[in-house]
Parts: C-alpha cells; structure tokens; sequence
C-alpha cells in the first residue's frame, strides 16, 4: 500500500444527499486507499450536533480523539471525520450549522475541511423524499412552506440554505481557501475517477486504486412518497412528526419495509408519475432564487456551475 503524505486530519460536513454514503464505505473507509475513520454516525452527531452550546469544550472533544488520530499517525493513516450532519439540516433550514462550523474549528484548527454541493432543485426533490422516508408527514407543498417566522417558530425548511457561498466563504474563513475543497456533486456522476482523484490530491493520499460509483440510498418513487408521508402524518411520531399517534421503532420499521417493497413492484412509469409534478412546483418556486448565489459560488470554488446544469 502507498502511504499517505499527510496526517492532517479531513472533515468531510456534507451536504446531505451527495454520496456521502458511497464516500465513506468506499473512500474513507478503505486503509488501502491511505484513510481511517473508525468513528460512528452517532459518535460524531454527539460530540459536535446534539451538545449542550454552553458547554461545548473543545480541547475535551480533541481528547476523545486523540487514542484514534495516533493509530491512524502509527499506521501512516490520514483520519477522516465524515458526517453530512455537519453541514447542517436541511430540516432546520441550518440553523446550527455555523455554530457547528465553529466547534470543528476550534477542535481541529489545522484540520482541512470538504464539502459536496448539489444542483438545488435536484437537491431540494431528494432531501424531501428522504425526509418522507425518515418519518415526515408533509406533503412537498406544506413541507417547502413552513408557517410564518416569529420569536416562537422552531427552525423549519428554509430554502436559503441551500445558498452555498454563504457557508463556503464562512469555511473558508475560518480554516483558510486552501484547506476547503468544494466539489459539486453533478461531477461524480459524470466521472466518478476524477470526482475521487481531486478528493484523494486533496487529502494527500498517494493511493491510485481504481473506484466505481453505485448508488447506495435510491430514492423512493414520487408516488411512494404520496402515500407514505400520509401514513406517517397519522401513525408515525417521530422527531420529524411530533403529533403521530405511535412512537414506536418497530413500527417505524415496518412502514418503511412495507414501502421499501411497495417501490420496488411499482412499474416505473407509473411509480414515477408524481416525480414531475413534484419537480415542476420545485421549479417555480425556486425561479430566480439561487442564480446570484450560484454565480458567487462558481468564482469562489473555480467550477462553471452553468454547465452543470445550475441556475
């Protein structure tokens, strides 16, 4: 095996929706290809999402990093933080995604940091339909309309998020141009090797094994989606449906299994009728919304996002 040139360690935020699944079991994953992550979804979440914000200790958070960062050191090994949560929710309209940007700052100032955009009516389709999946009981229309802001309103979808030169200059302020790659997503799935190689340049592994792309969470048919958000409205309480009737794991398991195969013996023609209406309402009301934030982000990150196929 080459061994990796660096030792810095890699924060890989997100967003959501960008193969980061495919990223983490393929790529950061694989000590063939110079990478260490060892740490867990959950273990990451706890330590920089769901914590007390008056309590946040960085120099305690490094510290249960430390036993892990010198195996990787030991191995000539660069460890990789991956969670798209990082990034913020696109539930929350990221509300803590700056103070998040913070904690990993101030826990890992040397750190290099990358991030993986996405086209945002493509974006804004697949993270609804995750959203549905994972227990939410709206349908497109009310989910992308959340009621009007006030001093009580709790942080809902916000289609600003998705406004990618905001968090990219705030990265790179805080950790320097230099140390944040920003890749759009639309380049993977048009050449899954160079998509890798800028990622592994970026992070210094010297590894050139070669890397297929496969998909590993397809999303649900629109009409799947029709149907489910509307029995998770009324069954399914949930931290995305608070006012189910049943809190209940195993029957959150079974609702997903029972569309799962609902899906996959739907023909696709039929299956996929609703996905254009549902892309069209996506459409009109983002018109004009991200035009300005794209063209800021193609001078920030280097990239014509024009040519694929963003606003």
């Amino acid at each position: 095996m080459k061994h990796a040139n660096t030792m810095t360690p890699i924060i890989h935020i997100g967003h959501m929706k960008t193969a980061s699944t495919w990223m983490q079991r393929r790529i950061f994953q694989n000590e063939e290809l110079g990478f260490y992550s060892p740490w867990s979804h959950q273990d990451i979440v706890n330590r920089f999402v769901i914590v007390d914000p008056f309590s946040y200790d960085p120099q305690l958070t490094r510290g249960r990093f430390d036993d892990e960062f010198e195996r990787a050191k030991s191995s000539a090994l660069i460890p990789v933080l991956s969670e798209e949560r990082l990034a913020g929710s696109p539930d929350s309209g990221g509300a803590d995604a700056e103070i998040i940007a913070q904690r990993l700052n101030q826990t890992f100032p040397e750190a290099k940091v990358l991030m993986i955009i996405r086209e945002q009516n493509s974006m804004i389709l697949s993270w609804y339909k995750q959203n549905v999946r994972m227990g939410g009981g709206n349908s497109l229309k009310r989910y992308l309309n959340p009621p009007e802001r006030s001093a009580l309103r709790v942080p809902l979808f916000n289609p600003m998020f998705y406004q990618y030169h905001k968090q990219i200059n705030y990265y790179y302020k805080l950790f320097g141009k230099n140390n944040v790659l920003v890749l759009p997503y639309e380049e993977l799935r048009l050449n899954e090797v160079i998509f890798a190689d800028k990622i592994r340049s970026f992070c210094g592994s010297l590894s050139d094994k070669a890397l297929s792309y496969e998909p590993k969470n397809t999303a649900m048919s629109g009409l799947t989606v029709t149907l489910k958000w509307r029995i998770n409205r009324l069954l399914l309480r949930t931290a995305l449906n608070p006012n189910g009737l049943f809190e209940s794991r195993r029957l959150y398991r079974d609702i997903d299994r029972f569309f799962k195969n609902l899906n996959n013996a739907l023909p696709a023609a039929l299956g996929s009728l609703p996905d254009k209406r549902m892309a069209r309402y996506i459409r009109t009301y983002t018109k004009g919304m991200y035009s300005d934030s794209n063209l800021k982000t193609s001078e920030l990150i280097g990239r014509d996002l024009q040519n694929l196929g963003y606003d």
